[in-house]
């Protein structure tokens, strides 16, 4: 289970990101874990686990030209 949330000021975070798309600030935290269990007649044949017990990453995106760094994408399709 992964946690995604921006941090920093609300303020700035609103006219930074929301507004203006100059600069965003991530934190992921949580757990991983993946399984793959194989049932034949409900008996169990083969099982493998793995998993991370702490995820803690920080991210920052900056988009130096703002708004219009982000519509070259739809101006070239």
């Amino acid at each position: 289970m992964l946690k995604h949330g921006r941090f920093g000021p609300l303020i700035q975070a609103l006219l930074a990101t929301v507004l203006m798309n100059f600069e965003k600030k991530t934190e992921v935290s949580g757990w991983d874990f993946r399984a793959i269990v194989v049932l034949v007649n409900n008996r169990v044949v083969f099982k493998i686990w793995s998993g991370t017990p702490n995820i803690l990453e920080y991210s920052n995106e900056k988009n130096p030209l703002g708004p219009i760094q982000g519509a070259s994408d739809y101006l070239l399709d």
